[in-house]
């Protein structure tokens, strides 16, 4: 019996994880079908969405809300192929879960 209540849970994480997936692919194709591009930098210009560049050590980026102002910050030292990879995961977070960024950075382990 307790076997059954574990894959129970297990197949409802694993449908909890699908669905985000196909949540974030929706509201990914919404917006390049809305902007005309997929481009996360031209998309975050069109969204007011502030993006920086600074030395974060080791951080990639983050995303966060200040004085009702989205920013995203990218660390100076990644090469343009990996902005662009972090500039979109840090969209997904403005479109996602601006809420939780309110007043400060939102982080990965935020939100997990």
């Amino acid at each position: 019996m307790r076997s059954i209540g574990i894959q129970k849970t297990r197949h409802a994480k694993n449908t909890d994880a699908m669905n985000d997936v196909l949540r974030i692919k929706r509201v990914a194709e919404k917006l390049v079908e809305k902007y005309g591009t997929s481009d996360p930098f031209q998309i975050c210009a069109a969204l007011d969405i502030e993006v920086r560049y600074s030395h974060l050590g080791s951080l990639s980026g983050y995303y966060c809300v200040m004085h009702r102002i989205p920013y995203i910050v990218l660390n100076s030292t990644l090469n343009s192929v990996s902005s662009r990879i972090i500039c979109a995961h840090e969209l997904g977070h403005d479109r996602l879960h601006r809420r939780l960024a309110r007043g400060g950075i939102l982080t990965d382990f935020d939100i997990f």
